[in-house]
């Protein structure tokens, strides 16, 4: 039992760990996306500028990775290892 606990709680960590690696070329994607999308003008109005800050939070809302996995096999691996400790 204390083993499927540490092994979720390692797997939890990982996840949680890669999934940070992915967050550096996932913003250099939405930027370059972004960038691509504004006209090539010196001035703006305000409506553009909230379009391409709405497209900027709705792709990178799409594309970053989801922490919750991980956090959900820490918490229920530290339950396991807390409900084995009471058995004993």
């Amino acid at each position: 039992m204390r083993y499927l606990a540490y092994a979720m709680l390692i797997t939890g960590f990982f996840w949680i760990c890669i999934d940070q690696f992915k967050i550096g070329p996932i913003q250099r994607k939405v930027a370059m996306e972004i960038y691509g999308k504004l006209p090539r003008q010196t001035t703006f109005k305000p409506k553009e500028v909230q379009q391409v800050v709405s497209d900027t939070i709705q792709a990178y809302g799409r594309l970053i990775p989801s922490f919750y996995i991980g956090a959900f096999l820490m918490l229920g691996g530290g339950m396991v290892l807390d409900i084995a400790k009471r058995r004993k």
